[in-house]
């Protein structure tokens, strides 16, 4: 339901974070591309450079490394849609899932609320 919310509301269309046996689109990126090409890996989410517009979905494996390393990716390709002088800049955006580690505060939080292209979060309450 999720997914399919994110890709009716935003248009999200592409997983920055999958494998072939958890992906909700056809086109995605993974740990393993050589195994995982065959069934719609575009590669490591960190290899990916030619991303110029579209929505995305990020739900990174919960280790702060890799959480900040994709804050830094993001931020990278984020900002390289301003680069080109005198083009049209097309919508680029991320819906990134991330647990609430706030207590003591998590890098990645950090990083991603002091970002320029920063917009809004809310937690998920547990129930």
């Amino acid at each position: 339901a999720t997914f399919k919310c994110l890709n009716e509301l935003f248009g999200v269309s592409f997983e920055c974070f999958a494998s072939p046996l958890n992906c909700f689109f056809p086109r995605f990126c993974s740990a393993f591309p050589d195994t995982d090409a065959p069934f719609g890996s575009c590669g490591s989410f960190f290899q990916l450079q030619h991303i110029a517009s579209g929505s995305f979905e990020a739900n990174p494996p919960f280790t702060e490394e890799v959480m900040e390393q994709m804050v830094h990716h993001m931020h990278h390709l984020l900002g390289r849609t301003k680069e080109k002088e005198g083009e049209v800049e097309l919508p680029l955006s991320f819906a990134i899932f991330v647990p609430d580690w706030s207590d003591p505060p998590m890098r990645a939080l950090e990083l991603m609320k002091a970002s320029p292209y920063y917009r809004v979060d809310f937690v998920v309450e547990k129930r």
